[in-house]
């Protein structure tokens, strides 16, 4: 009887012990998990997901022009040199706009732009999901958005 006790009042000094082992080696691995992830091939910065067709609207009619813009995993669009898409338009703002992939689905936000940005006619208010042949306005900019599959 002796023998038991003994080796319960073990399990139980130890058992904190191992559980946090066990809880830092689940965060290692997760971090390590991450780093995978971020280290990925997919992730390089300069990979070409899609493009923007620029588009020039006629009444209620979208034609488009000949300037065409790469989509990145990341893509900023604005009137300042540090955006991915730099363009130049009175009504956009120096950091106008951003196109991202989280989760394998593309989003679409407005970083709080004076004119703020459409998606189909739609202003937008947080970040909104986009799709192939979405129409997004800023300024006097249309952008339809084709994405590689």
């Amino acid at each position: 009887m002796m023998l038991t006790s003994e080796l319960v009042l073990r399990i139980v000094q130890y058992l904190p012990l191992a559980l946090l082992y066990g809880f830092i080696g689940l965060l290692a691995y997760g971090a390590w998990l991450e780093l995978q992830h971020i280290n990925s091939p997919a992730r390089a910065t300069n990979e070409i997901f899609g493009k923007l067709i620029q588009l020039h609207k006629i009444a209620d009619d979208y034609l488009p022009t000949e300037k065409i813009y790469p989509i990145f995993l990341r893509t900023t669009i604005g009137r300042s040199g540090d955006n991915s898409l730099q363009i130049e338009d009175d009504y956009l703002s120096s950091n106008h706009a951003q196109l991202y992939l989280r989760d394998n689905i593309w989003w679409l936000e407005d970083l709080g732009s004076r004119n703020g940005t459409l998606l189909n006619n739609i202003e937008i208010k947080h970040a909104v999901i986009i799709t192939h042949g979405d129409i997004i306005s800023m300024g006097n900019i249309h952008l339809r958005i084709e994405l590689d599959t």
